[in-house]
């Protein structure tokens, strides 16, 4: 495969593409039943499908799965079958993908086959389909026992090392043989645990204990959140959080540290919750970089960016107590006010001397912050005790806005509404007058004196689905050519499931009126699907993470041509390719920030071949500076 000369530039076009990328080449696959007069296409895997549209006349004979991608990486397509009166899911059987000299092949074995499930509404802005039906978003291992359309997703895990080339297999589907062709980039993407560009998703146990109706803390609990973590590695998820207090925004009932009384005057505490949920997070996610342990929320005695605090109003911070005999959690017992310094001092000591030892013995003794303020910030004389007690810890902040430090003590990571910058025509004409001016999110050159910032996209749900599907797509690489090392403050498993006043499913984020963020509480459609077999990903967790591939691309190419020593290495020739790609590149993230309604475009847009000029770019990169492909 060649180096292309140059980018491809991004020219919307209406209508989307039939053929279209996709993983393909899977294993076995499935449900039972057969559908009659079934019509089959082959979407574009950015093409939002809908529940309940009629999807006459897209029957394709000449539809195929067309994939590009590069080694390491996981990559899929949608086939769809519809038919006007409902059935049964359709039967997929794939086998291997042959490569076209027959130098190599990718096995059935690497293969998954899911079926999209109905369960994302279309947002509430931009583009939508009448009677605004449910997207076909979640992912499962079997097909639904009835409906008219029947989406399948097929994902191929292309291994380490695997021969570059063309491949080619067939996916048999309701009767019909669909071709499968698949191109895969002599680069090697970088494992998940080694990504630059950062993600930050937030777990949430109890929301798994209570959709799946498990007791909190059981084996099958600790097996629930382990499948979740295992999805959040494959995008390098970066933070962990520990609530340490009851009743946050987060909507945690439970903390995971919990005390015991022995007489009246003797707490004994217990570690046993905390120590599992780190050791399940780094079995199945990988170590964290930020495990922020949540110790502060607006009840606990704060003040609204700069204006007063009224300290009669701080509370007694709530945590769970525990029974010793049985190890139930029993209660809340309601710690001193941080405005009683001696006795909040008492209290917390144990509890920052356990943390600290528990996290160095598993090697993330570096990794230990405090959080979580929004809008609200912690008043000094909390900042100064947990500075006292946890003199290493920085702090974690999540907010419209950004601050470099808290009363004197660094803010580690934050994640920013309103700070966040991003390519659009606005920065092209800045950079165009000024190259100067160019931003290098991945760079982490401290913007504003911040250690880490990312981008909290707090209104992604609002647009249209389709527009989501782009924007996961493209989330990772707006922000490492924008300001930011990534995004943050995204819902992992914050899934309904308890009912509001008016009878309906809701998420437990900000249940709780007195920690109640409004604007900057979680509210995103979560990224992982509760499954009936146990959590599985998302349409949209998927164009997140082949996103991810490409921004870790173009932090490769764009480190190459910003850095004097590595240009030099490049030689002219290739280091130009680059830069032309990259800028190729920004010119589609400005088009696309500035035109959101426009999403839909996006998808018939050519990214395909965008995607496979970046990878075989990064492929050449990689050999001119001498680095593992």
């Amino acid at each position: 495969m060649s180096v292309p000369t140059t980018g491809i530039g991004f020219e919307p076009r209406r209508g989307l593409m039939r053929n279209i990328p996709a993983a393909c080449a899977v294993l076995v696959a499935a449900a039972s039943g057969t559908v009659h007069g079934a019509e089959i296409f082959v979407p574009n895997p950015l093409e939002a499908i809908y529940d309940g549209m009629k999807y006459e006349g897209r029957n394709d004979l000449k539809g195929e799965i067309r994939l590009v991608g590069a080694r390491n990486g996981a990559f899929s397509a949608q086939v769809v079958v519809y038919s006007a009166s409902p059935a049964e899911g359709p039967r997929v059987r794939v086998g291997d993908l042959k490569h076209a000299s027959g130098s190599g092949v990718i096995p059935a074995s690497a293969i998954e086959v899911r079926y999209a499930v109905p369960s994302a509404w279309n947002g509430s802005r931009g583009r939508r389909p009448a009677g605004n039906q449910l997207a076909f978003d979640g992912l499962t291992a079997k097909p639904r026992t009835s409906g008219t359309t029947h989406p399948v997703w097929i994902t191929v895990n292309v291994p380490k090392e695997t021969v570059p080339g063309d491949y080619s297999g067939t996916l048999s589907v309701a009767g019909r043989e669909v071709p499968v062709r698949l191109s895969v980039a002599d680069w090697r993407i970088p494992d998940p645990a080694d990504f630059e560009t950062w993600a930050d998703f937030i777990e949430s146990p109890e929301s798994a204990a209570m959709r799946y109706n498990v007791e909190f803390w059981s084996s099958r609990h600790w097996e629930l959140l382990g499948k979740v973590f295992a999805h959040l590695a494959r995008v390098g998820n970066k933070t962990l959080y520990i609530p340490l207090i009851c009743r946050t925004n987060l909507g945690n009932a439970h903390s995971m540290v919990r005390v015991a009384r022995r007489g009246e005057d003797v707490l004994e505490y217990d570690f046993s919750i905390m120590e599992k949920y780190l050791d399940v997070a780094l079995q199945n996610m990988g170590a964290p970089k930020v495990v922020c342990f949540y110790v502060w929320d607006i009840p606990s005695g704060g003040q609204y960016f700069s204006s007063g605090t009224d300290r009669s109003k701080w509370i007694k911070n709530p945590v769970s107590m525990y029974d010793p005999a049985s190890g139930k959690t029993t209660g809340t017992f309601e710690s001193p006010r941080y405005c009683e310094p001696e006795e909040a001092e008492k209290f917390w000591k144990p509890v920052a001397e356990g943390i600290r030892e528990r996290m160095k013995m598993r090697g993330l003794g570096k990794a230990v912050m405090l959080g979580l303020p929004s809008d609200v910030r912690p008043a000094k004389e909390i900042v100064d005790l947990w500075k006292k007690l946890l003199p290493e810890a920085q702090w974690v902040i999540q907010s419209h806005g950004l601050e470099a430090a808290l009363h004197g003590v660094p803010v580690g990571h934050s994640t920013t509404v309103w700070k966040a910058g991003f390519p659009c025509k606005v920065y092209l004409e800045r950079v165009a007058k000024n190259p100067a001016m160019r931003t290098h999110g991945w760079m982490n050159r401290n913007i504003q004196g911040v250690g880490n910032i990312c981008y909290f996209a707090r209104d992604i749900h609002c647009v249209s689905y389709s527009t989501q599907l782009a924007h996961g797509r493209l989330l990772g690489e707006m922000n490492i050519l924008g300001a930011q090392r990534g995004f943050g403050r995204m819902s992992a498993d914050f899934w309904p499931c308890v009912k509001d006043d008016k009878g309906r499913l809701r998420s437990i984020s900000a249940r709780f009126p007195e920690t109640n963020w409004n604007q900057l509480n979680l509210s995103m459609t979560p990224y992982i699907y509760p499954a009936d077999e146990g959590p599985q990903t998302t349409v949209r967790f998927e164009m997140l993470k082949e996103g991810m591939y490409e921004s870790e691309a173009v932090i490769l190419l764009d480190r190459a041509v910003t850095l004097k020593e590595q240009k030099d290495r490049l030689g002219e020739d290739l280091a130009e390719k680059c830069q032309v790609l990259v800028d190729e590149r920004i010119k589609v993230l400005a088009s696309f920030n500035d035109n959101y309604a426009d999403a839909p475009d996006y998808a018939g847009s050519g990214w395909q071949d965008r995607s496979m000029a970046l990878y075989s770019l990064a492929a050449a990169v990689s050999r001119a500076l001498g680095e593992k492909k």
